[in-house]
């Protein structure tokens, strides 16, 4: 079974993010962290709880709540073992994760993006939207995470996405296609 795909650590936040590429079932997933061990600069680390998000029957997110805070750049290693539970994680087949998976990551938020259509026709508009964040400052000036814009020729926005105190940039091109041109003639004589 594949191991998780990502793990991230939210800026200033007091947990791990891990994102799954197999839904995992919310029932294998023990909420006292005992799945989860974490270690590296700054420990020794306590799991003191995880949350399945979104949790029903699975979920592909997974947040794991540590005390002491890890230092953001720092290299960090989680490993998912066997828990209190008697399982490790299960996919919805009911596959198990392998014990032990370990996951080395550095402490960083997932980069910003940027989500739109491209390419366009001339004359169009279209929606522009930035990653999750708390704030955000696109190159046109505006702070939505949302932008509607009709650029009349091909046009590259940037966006810097911020997570409390952490940043990240991201662009988007938007290419625009020229309008049709109707090309036709006329015969002058009548058809009868």
């Amino acid at each position: 079974d594949p191991p998780p795909v990502q793990v991230s650590v939210p800026c200033g936040a007091t947990y791990i993010s891990l994102d799954i590429l197999d839904p995992i079932l919310c029932s294998s997933i023990a909420t006292d962290g005992s799945d989860f061990t974490l270690s590296g600069p700054g420990g020794p680390y306590t799991i003191t709880s995880v949350v399945g998000v979104g949790c029903g029957t699975s979920t592909s997110q997974i947040q794991i709540y540590i005390t002491p805070a890890v230092t953001m750049g720092l290299t960090y290693t989680l490993t998912i073992t066997t828990g209190s539970d008697g399982n490790t994680l299960l996919n919805d087949c009911g596959g198990e994760m392998a014990d032990p998976t370990t996951l080395v990551f550095v402490a960083q938020p997932l980069p910003a993006t940027i989500y739109g259509d491209s390419p366009i026709c001339e004359g169009e508009s279209v929606n522009l939207s930035a990653s999750s964040g708390t704030s955000w400052l696109w190159n046109t000036g505006s702070t939505n995470q949302t932008i509607n814009v009709t650029p009349t020729s091909t046009t590259s926005y940037s966006v810097t996405v911020f997570n409390d105190s952490c940043s990240s940039n991201a662009s988007f091109t938007v290419n625009v296609d020229p309008a049709p041109v109707a090309s036709f003639t006329a015969n002058p004589n009548p058809v009868c």
